[in-house]
Order: C-alpha cells, then structure tokens, then sequence
C-alpha cells in the first residue's frame, strides 16, 4: 500500500487555470477556468472524461486513437496515472482519494486552512506499479522534441515544479504554452506500507484448531 498526504491551495490552481483560459481562448474560442480545469486534468467537474466514450459506458475508452492529445491533452492528470493502453495494463493500481480540511468556500479563498487529500492506492509490486505511473508518467521532463508523450502532469508531477508547461494542442497547428509552476498541490510525505491479503487477514483473525486429548 502506498500512503501520501497532499495539500491542496484551490486559490492558486484556479489563478493557473484563468491564466490558461485567456491564452488558449484565442484559438479554442469560449475557454473557461472551468474547462481549461478540465484541459489540466483530463476530466470535467461533473467527473465525465474529456476523451469521448460509448453511450452508457463512461469509463469503457482509451486514449490510443488520440496520440496528439487533441481530445485529451497529452499531459492531462488522469491520462498520465491512467493511461488505459495494453503497455501500461500491469501497471494499473486500486487508488483512493481521502479528503481532508475545510473545504474552501470561494475559488479564491486563501485563509490559511489546511485541506487536501490522503492519496492510498494498492498494488501487487510497488516497484512494478505506482512508482513506474509516478515517475515514467506523471514525473515526466518536458522535453521540446518530444512534445507528446514527454510532459510532466500538471497536479502531482514533481518536474512541474520547476519552470515547466503545459501543452494544449492548437486547431490551426503546433500547440499552446501556459508556464507551469506548480504550488497548488504540496506533498508532506507518504509511506510504503505492507498490507496482508485477505487470505492473511482469515489465518490470523481464525482461532487454531486445538485437538482434544484421546
């Protein structure tokens, strides 16, 4: 079991989202905070994937027919910890999201109230899973020459910490920049932890089976 504490600062994500919006609404058209939030994680406020998928069946999609990140930006949150393609199937984690704090009133709210989430996700191999979404993905280096699949995600990737971007693809051509300096969701630590399987749990919670003397 993986174990991470993450605060989050609603004030700043929204202040990144609004600078988004403004630089791709000449090309996007009618781009609002709201979804240039949903351009940043991959997914709309009600939870709908940006990445279209069959009526009745939200999460039955992949993103390998949008290898250009036009449906679904290349560094989108849930399109880099989930990345739904037969490379990546043993690599999938069962992942939780714990909230914590007061939830801010306002988008803008900055009264010094600590909030966030305790991330947990469990997986066979450490190693093998989360530390391959965490650090092939979601840690990612932007690399120029590499514009698709090099991109650190914008909300847990440690390179968007130091003077990245994030790449929204142009209609006309090419792409858009928006620098990318992340401070609104602040790690303060986590645990690998060794959680038995139910199996385990059985052996240790039945009594043992004492024989009666003949």
């Amino acid at each position: 079991m993986v174990w991470l504490q993450l605060e989050q600062r609603p004030a700043a994500f929204w202040a990144m989202c609004r600078e988004l919006a403004a630089n791709v609404r000449p090309a996007l058209g009618d781009v609002d905070e709201d979804l240039a939030a949903a351009l940043v994680v991959g997914r709309r406020l009600d939870g709908d994937a940006l990445e279209p998928f069959p009526d009745g069946q939200p999460e039955d999609f992949s993103y390998f027919e949008d290898p250009f990140g036009e449906k679904c930006p290349a560094g989108a949150h849930v399109r880099l910890t989930n990345p739904r393609d037969f490379q990546t199937a043993d690599a999938m984690i069962l992942r939780r999201g714990i909230p914590y704090g007061p939830p801010a009133p306002t988008r803008d709210t900055v009264d010094g109230a600590e909030r966030g989430l305790f991330f947990v996700c469990y997986q066979s191999s450490i190693e093998k899973q989360y530390e391959r979404l965490q650090g092939e993905f979601a840690n990612a280096k932007y690399d120029k020459k590499q514009p698709v699949s090099r991109f650190p995600d914008a909300i847990i990737g440690q390179a968007g910490r130091d003077s990245s971007v994030i790449e929204i693809p142009d209609p006309r051509g090419g792409s858009i920049g928006t620098p990318l300096n992340n401070g609104w969701v602040v790690p303060h630590g986590g645990l690998y932890l060794f959680a038995p399987s139910m199996t385990g749990l059985r052996m240790l919670c039945t009594p043992a089976v004492v024989a009666k003397p003949a």
